[in-house]
């Protein structure tokens, strides 16, 4: 078995990065592997929408500070870590988040955990990302 657990489905319509976040997927929570991450689609924007409010919850009750962000298509951030804790989901669009030389494409629906100080690089999808994010600092 993967790192990753991946639901085949059909995906809600994306519209660009920069339309506003309303809504979250269920809180993905690490699989015992190194990467962290649970992929899980769903099959309708309204799945969606409850979803991201679940992920939000979730995000809360674990301490973490909620941000809504995206960014532009084509975008690429090189290898880099950061000094907190991060929970993803993606709202709209697709961001590939490679580690240790391993490259996951995300889409809506689709969550991710990223540690503190774990290398990574994001290439933004053709249509940009959006997201909701936990950021929670580490050792406290």
């Amino acid at each position: 078995m993967t790192a990753f657990e991946r639901k085949s489905v059909l995906r809600p319509v994306i519209v660009p990065y920069l339309f506003v976040i309303a809504s979250s997927t269920r809180f993905a929570r690490a699989t015992g592997s190194m990467s962290g991450c649970r992929i899980a689609n769903h099959y309708r924007e309204k799945d969606l929408a409850m979803n991201q409010r679940e992920f939000e919850a979730e995000l809360r009750r674990e301490g973490y500070q909620i941000f809504y962000g995206g960014l532009k298509a084509g975008e690429v951030n090189p290898e880099h870590a950061h000094d907190w804790d991060a929970h993803v989901m993606v709202i709209g669009g697709e961001i590939t988040l490679t580690r240790a030389g391993k490259p996951e494409t995300f889409r809506a629906g689709d969550s991710c955990s990223v540690s503190a100080g774990e290398m990574h690089a994001e290439h933004v999808g053709p249509q940009g990302v959006a997201y909701v994010a936990g950021r929670r600092a580490t050792g406290g």
